[in-house]
């Protein structure tokens, strides 16, 4: 008897580490996200843009995106914005050193999971992503 479609793909999900990918253009800080991601236990793919994201490939194979907020092109609200639109969009957390409530709240309000102030303490970004990737996570809002 063949399995259920929904059902493998479920199975197969669960044994692989969650993918996440890093949207920011700053080399350094993917670098690091990437670096921290692999020490625990997750898969991290990095993108230089949103555009990178959107353009290479089904966004909607990450369990999760972590995006900058201010980038070149387009930036990370619009980025969720897009992400959104999708049948089943990833969560997304922000990670920015904007420290203006505004472009946070529309992040917020544009579907991002949480959103977190550069730099960040890596148990405080690790944690988030825990909460965010649980099975009841997906879409809660937390900030740092």
């Amino acid at each position: 008897m063949a399995a259920n479609p929904a059902a493998r793909a479920r199975v197969e999900q669960l044994s692989r580490p969650p993918l996440i990918a890093i949207v920011d253009d700053d080399a350094a800080v993917r670098e690091a996200l990437v670096d921290l991601l692999q020490v625990a236990g997750f898969e991290g793919a990095s993108f230089n843009s949103g555009a990178d994201l959107l353009d290479g490939g089904d966004p909607g194979r990450f369990d999760m995106v972590i995006t900058d907020l201010r980038m070149p092109q387009m930036d990370g609200i619009e980025l969720i914005r897009r992400l959104q639109a999708a049948d089943e969009p990833p969560p997304t957390l922000v990670l920015t050193s904007c420290l203006d409530a505004g472009p946070r709240a529309r992040a917020l309000q544009s579907g991002a999971a949480g959103c977190l102030t550069k730099p960040v303490e890596e148990q405080v970004l690790l944690q988030q992503i825990e909460e965010i990737l649980a099975p009841d996570g997906r879409g809660a809002t937390r900030r740092q």
